[in-house]
């Protein structure tokens, strides 16, 4: 709001986008201006917000980036915010052991042809806005022609652990080892995000890593 009690249009302008490009086309001139030169690349990297960001970014000054990661972008917030909050108040007012699932794989929870949805130790009804919400951005993701982007989503279930180094991929649902579980350490989810990064095997689609 402005001092009038009106919105304002440039603040949220700023927010939404605009900002992100000054942010660029002012970073590139301090470079140059620093090392006496211009920077050879430059990249967007960000998450949640970061990842919408991104996102704007992509479809409003594709020329600003070399590349973009736009990870877990909070988009169509008019369902991400109500069900994020709804899921904060029922873990506080039922004292719910937090849950170690990963919103990222919307295939989890919204199923497919080939594999059905995943059966979780907790309510559905309060994750399912997140999770469509994840799922549409990769809709979305697969109706872009004019850029190239790639998306990773962990196992169903992602926690600190080893880094061994070993992993498994796929492209359709989870990876589910012997034991009948879906899992994947922190470590060995970032080691795959790096090795896909330096030697992109999967452009423009989506993969899922895991034991």
């Amino acid at each position: 709001m402005n001092a009038q009690g009106q919105d304002n249009a440039g603040l949220l302008e700023n927010f939404a986008g605009r900002s992100l490009h000054d942010i660029a086309v002012i970073g590139k001139q301090l470079t140059a201006a620093f090392y006496d030169r211009r920077s050879f690349y430059s990249y967007w990297n960000g998450c949640s917000t970061g990842g919408r960001q991104g996102l704007m970014m992509a479809q409003r000054y594709p020329d600003d980036f070399d590349g973009i990661s736009a990870a877990a972008p909070a988009i169509n917030r008019d369902r991400f915010i109500p069900a994020a909050l709804w899921i904060t108040s029922r873990i506080s007012d039922r004292r719910r052991i937090r849950p170690r699932f990963d919103p990222g794989h919307s295939e989890a929870v919204r199923g497919s042809q080939r594999h059905p949805p995943l059966q979780l130790p907790f309510e559905r009804a309060e994750l399912d806005g997140v999770m469509h919400a994840h799922g549409d951005a990769l809709d979305f993701c697969r109706t872009v022609s004019d850029e190239r982007w790639t998306s990773l989503s962990p196992a169903a279930t992602i926690e600190p652990g080893e880094r061994t180094g070993t992993y498994r991929i796929a492209t359709d649902g989870l990876i589910v080892g012997e034991d009948g579980s879906s899992r994947v350490s922190a470590e060995d989810h970032a080691v795959a995000l790096l090795d896909e990064i330096e030697q992109p095997r999967h452009i423009d689609e989506h993969f899922t890593v895991g034991y």
